[in-house]
């Protein structure tokens, strides 16, 4: 069911704001990045996943418990992935 934008919370409002621009920020560096303009780009996109998860396991919280858990579990795996990326 989906809600008019008028309709949600301030907490739905700003966590959809934030999802979009830092989706935004992540087709950004990784354009940067393919395009050879930026070659530390992915460094910047890779853990912006993390934060994008994140935010997405708020969001789906209070509606969906399980898909809220498998976001965490993402989170946690592009964590490591992030972290083990930037330590090599």
């Amino acid at each position: 069911m989906k809600k008019r934008w008028n309709e949600r919370t301030k907490l739905e409002k700003s966590l959809t704001i934030s999802k979009v621009l830092v989706s935004l920020i992540i087709l950004y560096a990784s354009a940067m990045k393919l395009l050879n303009i930026w070659p530390k780009g992915l460094n910047v996109a890779i853990p912006l996943f993390g934060v994008y998860y994140i935010l997405e396991t708020i969001y789906n919280w209070n509606r969906d418990k399980d898909m809220a858990a498998i976001s965490l579990l993402m989170t946690i795996i592009i964590g490591a992935i992030s972290c083990a990326i930037f330590f090599s």
